[in-house]
């Protein structure tokens, strides 16, 4: 099973900036749930905690999101925006915790999609030309946000994460670029045997700590009896 999807290059401005109202919308996002999280890369442009529309936009348009100064040197009308990635939980994964209603197990998700992503943006790199020759140069940092649902366009069980990666990447010198996506199209098997492990992993721990909490309970009650 794939579980990450690199997805598609987002090149119209005015649909990318959508994107965001339809995250807004039932089928992304239930009352009283939170918007979206700024991934772990964002902080170099100073993004934490919960997504603000205006940021989000500003970053569409290669602008910095908070001072909305230019932030990379191609500002075209059909550059690309950010890449429509999505994280997905196994099938078997999404019906225990969204039928079951078992908070522990989104968080694990969110938690493994997170550190995952994080190992993701360790292979991120620029385009550079030199000597007539294009090369890629590694960054190691990607700009993205964590969108979270549970349910499928159909309305099933279906625990995902839709991650639009920004197209903007730190280099060596501490200029953004525009990012370089092919290493993660080239590890995206890698990449989804690094989560589907870490919900794996995570699921058996959780499982313990349950039954060790359950054992203890019952000692106690056979004490008390």
């Amino acid at each position: 099973m794939s579980a990450f999807h690199p997805g598609q290059w987002q090149k119209n401005s005015k649909h990318a900036k959508e994107y965001f109202s339809e995250m807004m919308a039932d089928y992304l996002v239930e009352k009283g749930k939170d918007v979206g999280a700024w991934g772990h890369g964002a902080v170099a442009l100073g993004l934490r905690g919960l997504v603000q529309k205006e940021h989000f936009c500003r970053l569409v348009d290669g602008l910095h999101p908070l001072t909305a100064e230019s932030l990379t040197q191609r500002q075209r009308e059909d550059r690309r925006s950010y890449l429509g990635t999505v994280l997905s939980a196994p099938k078997s994964f999404s019906l225990v915790a969204v039928l079951g209603q078992d908070d522990r197990l989104v968080r694990l998700f969110n938690e493994s999609v997170d550190e995952t992503m994080e190992i993701a943006s360790t292979y991120a790199g620029v385009r550079v030309r030199a000597n007539g020759h294009d090369d890629d140069a590694h960054t190691g940092n990607m700009v993205y946000a964590r969108f979270t649902h549970d349910v499928s366009r159909a309305l099933d069980p279906a625990l995902h994460a839709h991650i639009p990666i920004f197209n903007c990447t730190k280099d060596a010198d501490g200029e953004w670029k525009a990012l370089q996506s092919a290493p993660l199209f080239e590890r995206r098997r890698l990449l989804s045997e690094i989560l589907l492990g870490k919900l794996a992993s995570g699921r058996v721990n959780l499982d313990t700590k349950l039954f060790k909490q359950r054992t203890v309970s019952r000692s106690q009650e056979s004490r008390r009896n």
